[in-house]
């Protein structure tokens, strides 16, 4: 087989295992590699690649001009009608079941990720110029950023002034994301909710 340098990449061989990876069947039914694992063998090449050009082998990393495609996710929300029907269920004092919405509607209300939210501190609370905001550093990106507090999501702050996990210094009440997503299940039928209800939903509502 014929040898490869690195320093022979440019942006056409690049472009020209792109047209392989999209043509050459990868089984014996003649299958063609989805987008997704395609782009995982880009990352590959484009890792060694850099790796190349930092350390001189390269004069220019050919993937700056090359662009990946990602196929089109369908993000799944609540409209403002469904946010009302849960947010006005009638739980009958059922603590858990409270404590799986709130997590999710506090969510809706600051677009946090459900475990950015769980890591939520009291220390987390910020006055900048005269408003209140969250500040995080969040763990997915380690970004930080700092969110207003809207109305309904300071509610559910206060809700849980005098919560166990209040007294340990978090911010809202701890479940794990099974159990959430568990209880959003049964809170989707009660509020007559079709949509497949987790709490990655509440990022996209």
């Amino acid at each position: 087989s014929e040898k490869l340098k690195v320093s022979d990449f440019d942006l056409s061989m690049v472009n020209e295992f792109d047209h392989y990876l999209k043509q050459t069947p990868w089984n014996n039914k003649g299958d063609r590699m989805k987008l997704t694992s395609i782009n995982k063998h880009h990352s590959r090449l484009k890792a060694v690649l850099f790796a190349a050009f930092k350390e001189g082998h390269l004069h220019r990393n050919p993937y700056q001009e090359f662009k990946l495609s990602f196929p089109h996710a369908k993000r799944e929300y609540l409209s403002k009608e469904e946010v009302n029907r849960l947010r006005s269920l009638d739980l009958m004092g059922n603590k858990t079941l409270d404590i799986a919405r709130d997590l999710f509607l506090f969510s809706c209300y600051t677009g946090l990720r459900f475990m950015d939210a769980q890591d939520l501190t009291v220390r987390s609370l910020q006055k900048i110029n005269g408003a209140d905001y969250l500040r995080i550093d969040q763990g997915k990106t380690d970004d930080r950023i700092e969110i207003p507090i809207l109305k309904p999501a300071a509610k559910i702050i206060d809700k849980y002034d005098d919560s166990f996990e209040r007294k340990q210094g978090k911010l809202l009440p701890l479940l794990s994301n099974q159990k959430t997503n568990k209880y959003l299940k049964f809170l989707a039928e009660l509020a007559e909710i079709t949509k497949p209800l987790t709490h990655h939903v509440a990022r996209h509502t």
